[in-house]
């Protein structure tokens, strides 16, 4: 009997050291581990997603995220966080409208374009790669895309973060990586290597039928470019 008793304690204790061990190698059971398809790890190392996580950027994993096909407006975007130098944390940019297209939950890809929709001065699209992670209703893109800005071309690494409902994309981010950009001899990008992050002060991002640029004063703001340095902005009417 003492034997059994013995065993059974050993059992006990193994399987509560198999769960730590579960628990501590990121295994996505909460959302916010490292369980990242390898398509996501070969195009942006752990090292920026860590720092990203720190710097206030909400990174969902998982192997089952939900669908977000459709398209989205940022009406006030907020920026919360700034290492270019240019210490824009804190200010409103221009509305954007983000579409997520052609979802593959099987290969786990998307298709993401977004727009300035107050200037039309910014849109870019996806170049070579954009992936989905999560689980539930959370999610986050992870997406390589080449646009133009102010006339100067640019690569980023883009992150798009949220929670799915019914009244649109909850809690939603996004996070800008410069990985390269043209010719800018007046400076009016911000420089390679750094990165914003930005959330929609308004609430949640809601989502719209058409894919458009809107040029109203009531979708304009004095800071129109998400990747423009504040001394290179020059807004009609300011």
């Amino acid at each position: 009997m003492k034997k059994i008793a013995t065993a059974l304690l050993f059992v006990f204790l193994l399987f509560g050291i198999l769960q730590s061990c579960k628990k501590s190698t990121g295994a996505g059971d909460s959302g916010k581990g490292n369980n990242f398809s390898d398509s996501i790890k070969s195009i942006i190392p752990q090292a920026i997603i860590d720092s990203l996580r720190n710097w206030g950027m909400q990174i969902n994993d998982g192997l089952t995220p939900p669908t977000v096909s459709g398209i989205y407006l940022v009406s006030h975007d907020s920026c919360e966080f700034d290492n270019s130098g240019d210490n824009t944390a804190g200010r409103i940019y221009d509305p954007y409208k983000f579409r997520f297209k052609q979802q593959n939950n099987n290969k786990l890809t998307i298709g993401v374009d977004r727009k300035d929709v107050g200037t039309d001065a910014d849109s870019a699209s996806d170049s070579t790669a954009t992936f989905i992670a999560g689980s539930g209703n959370h999610f986050t893109i992870f997406a390589v895309e080449k646009g133009i800005g102010s006339g100067v071309s640019y690569t980023n690494v883009e992150l798009y973060s949220g929670e799915i409902t019914s009244s649109g994309i909850v809690n939603f981010q996004y996070s800008i990586y410069v990985k390269d950009k043209g010719p800018d001899p007046l400076s009016r990008l911000i420089s390679v290597g750094s990165s914003r992050i930005f959330t929609n002060a308004a609430g949640p991002a809601v989502p719209v039928s058409t894919y458009y640029v809107d040029p109203s004063p009531t979708l304009t703001s004095p800071e129109p470019l998400f990747l423009m340095k504040s001394a290179a902005i020059t807004h009609p009417g300011l």
